[in-house]
């Protein structure tokens, strides 16, 4: 065997690394690709502390109005409606003759629409204990009850706003049980809210809250536990008159049991104090108090005119009524094998409803109107959350032909919660309004679905205003 110099073996272990390093390097290369896992290095390590997440709804929607609905109206008044002003519209276009044919309420012609909502966020783990994030969402810029958006502006671009934009801190013992949270920013409901009676799912509160717990049990995240709730959320700011700014300060405690068979039960009592929202008069010639208009109504609640006692060519309106709500919540979930039935019920009373000083601003004795409940039962795959956190799991993934089904009633009077901030599909959103609702749920694919709603609503009090909503979804989320 002859002898090969060490200077010449590593010369030729140099080169043949040379002509083979390519060659494995693609074929790794595509085996990650294939298979879905990175080449170290290959990524930053940011990434992994990235959760990327939105979904995709795309809604068929009829609105069908009752045929005795224009009961009582003089022949040719726009959409057969005398009485119900829509007074959203009216405060946009500064009176009732500013808004035209806008100034009722359309409650006799069926409205056929195409609609949609898109969300996309990101939320970071900066450390094992704060989270930072964000979500864009459509819908409109005024209604915050809603991100769903209306198809059909001459093929133009829709709104997109942040809905979210926060930063949140968890505090969790070894075994993951979450004793404390705090966020700051704009970010969900962190007041448990089993159905829409006071606050509409799609809503996003603006501030600060933090929520304690006290668990007992097993020690695990899922062990039972007390937990109490509070926060301070913007509602508008009010320039130069710091003193007037809009404020909702909100406490809530509850307990969240879970027993045999992994049983839950859920009961919580709340109250939620809306500072500065009743109407405020202009003095004749003034506008100074044109503040105090919500920047954007819902149907149902009590009104006051701001202005215009003076000038009935301009007209502005706002709440008659202060908003300090009493409510009471409760969830019980019985797992079924692979399914799960779910009871729950909401009851609220606005025990701000003061009659004498209602009379004194409008001149007009309004009867108290202020209780509201929800009930409503559910059974198929899906799975629920309990506690103080969310009415559903976030988590939860739909997959091929799984299902479920809802049924439910609703009662919620004039003054009973603030009409802008509740579910904003009963009854075409707000508040005086009676009824039951239907919902089924069928899974397509991974993380497809499909959802029918039936909504069916009638007027507690006032002219008659009776519609019957139908909603047909296709839900993809990622």
């Amino acid at each position: 065997v002859p002898y090969v110099p060490q200077i010449v073996q590593q010369k030729i272990s140099n080169e043949v690394a040379k002509q083979v390093r390519p060659e494995v390097t693609h074929d790794v290369e595509q085996d990650a690709k294939k298979e879905g896992w990175a080449v170290p290095g290959a990524l930053p390590s940011w990434l992994d502390r990235v959760k990327v997440v939105g979904d995709v709804t795309l809604r068929g929607e009829e609105d069908l109005y009752g045929h005795d609905n224009n009961l009582g109206c003089p022949v040719g008044i726009p959409y057969g409606n005398c009485t119900i002003f829509n007074y959203d519209a009216i405060n946009a276009a500064g009176g009732i003759s500013q808004a035209g044919l806008n100034d009722f309420l359309n409650i006799n012609q069926d409205r056929r629409r195409f609609r949609g909502r898109a969300r996309f966020g990101a939320e970071v783990a900066v450390t094992d204990s704060i989270q930072a994030g964000f979500r864009l969402a459509t819908g409109s810029l005024q209604n915050p009850a809603s991100e769903t958006q209306d198809f059909g502006n001459e093929f133009g671009r829709y709104n997109v706003g942040f809905d979210r934009l926060y930063i949140r801190w968890d505090g969790r013992t070894a075994r993951g049980f979450r004793f404390m949270t705090a966020i700051g920013g704009k970010f969900a409901n962190p007041f448990f809210s089993p159905t829409e009676l006071v606050y509409a799912h799609d809503l996003e509160f603006d501030g600060v809250a933090a929520t304690g717990r006290l668990g007992f049990g097993d020690g695990s995240k899922d062990q039972s536990y007390v937990w109490l709730t509070g926060g301070g959320f913007p509602v508008q700011e009010v320039p130069l008159v710091d003193k007037n700014d809009k404020w909702l300060t909100g406490g809530q405690a509850g307990l969240s049991l879970r027993f045999a068979n992994d049983q839950r039960i859920t009961i919580a009592g709340a109250y939620y104090d809306f500072i500065r929202m009743q109407a405020v008069p202009n003095p004749c010639g003034s506008s100074l108090n044109n503040y105090t208009a919500p920047l954007y109504m819902g149907y149902g609640n009590s009104v006051a005119l701001i202005t215009g006692s003076c000038d009935e060519t301009t007209q502005l309106f706002g709440l008659a009524s202060n908003f300090r709500i009493a409510n009471v919540s409760a969830q019980y979930v019985l797992p079924i094998d692979r399914y799960a039935f779910l009871l729950q019920a909401d009851g609220t009373r606005n025990v701000g409803y003061n009659e004498k000083q209602i009379l004194n601003l409008e001149g007009e004795d309004i009867a108290p109107r202020i209780n509201g409940y929800v009930g409503d039962f559910a059974f198929g795959d899906a799975e629920y959350c309990s506690g103080g956190d969310a009415a559903y799991c976030p988590d939860w993934q739909w997959r091929a032909w799984q299902w479920q089904m809802m049924l439910g009633y609703r009662y919620v009077q004039r003054d009973s919660v603030l009409a802008a901030l509740t579910d904003p599909d009963f009854h075409e959103g707000g508040t005086n309004a009676a009824g039951y609702f239907l919902r089924a749920d069928l899974g397509l694919a991974n993380n497809v679905w499909t959802r029918f709603r039936y909504l069916s609503g009638k007027e507690i009090d006032g002219p008659r205003y009776r519609v019957d909503v139908l909603q047909l979804d296709l839900n993809a989320q990622f």
